[in-house]
């Protein structure tokens, strides 16, 4: 929240009810009741909160936990000034209209901002030599490596990518599963190793956000498999930003966000249209086989989820359209 002699806002986002289903609302009626001027919201949606728990099984759909918040939605939606979405195929379910006027049908600005990635502060160093010094360090200097960096379960596939790990050994026994993620470590080195990866065709661990770089870097393909349900839609997973300032290709399934479009019209990877392992197989082979991967997947990241250049651009340009003043 920010009150100024220029101006005044609040930024609301819909992850807020996670501390309690009625915040967001309250600090916005607050704001403009315990100030001379009326402050304008910006109500900053990061996804389909309420749905995205239920789609998860949190949540029943008919609870009282998913009534309230979607209580405090529908007047967020009544009551913000303007809007931010994470993904095109958001604004086409919320405010179609915004696609060709930028503007609601009240005349209030909409503006898509992927979750971004500050590719000066942690993407810009040496990524060819730390390639190799990382890749000489894990002993992967002829291998072929496979990472997947997050969480598993809940919406994130955690048979589907170890089946395609799977497949990938299969194909080439020398393949090295890199998995870095922060829960659930023990568990997956135990499924590893029940597909017939030995300590030394794996590294299962969690790392620092500073250090996540250079072990990608390390990497050949990436992979990323999400349940394509509803809420998903408005899913930007920051891993794939990740993943491309790294300059690694992805292995996707489809209808989540806006990653075939990203995938496709960039070729910056391969969509799996089923988990099968005929269907990885083809995946990764067809991932190898893109040419000139690691420029375009950074040149992508660059574009389309830079910090600096994307998301503080649309940021103050939907703060500028909202007619805040001082907001720089």
């Amino acid at each position: 929240m920010r009150d100024s002699s220029a101006g005044s806002w609040t930024n609301t986002t819909s992850t807020s009810c996670t501390q309690g289903c009625t915040s967001p609302r309250r600090s916005a009626a607050l704001a403009r009741r315990r100030t001379r001027r009326r402050p304008k919201i910006l109500f900053d949606i990061r996804g389909f909160f309420p749905e995205e728990y239920t789609d998860a099984g949190r949540w029943k759909q008919d609870g009282v936990v998913y009534r309230a918040v979607k209580r405090v939605e529908r007047w967020l939606m009544r009551e913000a000034d303007g809007f931010v979405v994470l993904t095109e195929k958001a604004r086409e379910i919320l405010f179609p209209e915004s696609r060709t006027t930028g503007r609601d049908a009240a005349g209030r600005p909409v503006e898509v901002i992927p979750c971004c990635v500050d590719l000066k502060e942690r993407f810009d160093f040496d990524q060819d030599e730390a390639r190799r010094e990382m890749r000489r360090e894990l002993g992967v200097e002829k291998r072929k490596v496979i990472v997947y960096a997050g969480s598993f379960g809940g919406w994130y596939m955690t048979d589907e990518m170890l089946g395609l790990f799977t497949a990938a050994r299969a194909a080439d026994p020398n393949v090295f599963a890199l998995v870095l993620t922060q829960r659930d470590a023990d568990k997956i080195r135990v499924q590893l190793a029940e597909r017939g990866f030995g300590t030394g065709d794996m590294l299962v661990k969690g790392v620092p956000a500073d250090e996540l770089p250079r072990y990608l870097a390390a990497a050949d393909v990436s992979i990323s498999f999400i349940k394509n349900c509803y809420s998903k839609q408005s899913s930007s997973p920051t891993k794939l930003a990740e993943y491309l300032a790294c300059g690694l290709p992805i292995i996707a399934n489809r209808g989540v966000g806006d990653v075939d479009a990203l995938i496709a019209d960039n070729a910056v990877g391969v969509l799996i249209d089923e988990f099968t392992d005929a269907e990885y197989t083809r995946a990764l082979a067809d991932a190898a086989a893109l040419d000139d991967a690691a420029n375009r997947c950074r040149d992508t990241a660059k574009r389309e989820f830079d910090l600096e250049t994307v998301g503080g651009t649309r940021y103050r340009r939907v703060y500028d359209r909202m007619n805040v003043n001082g907001i720089r």
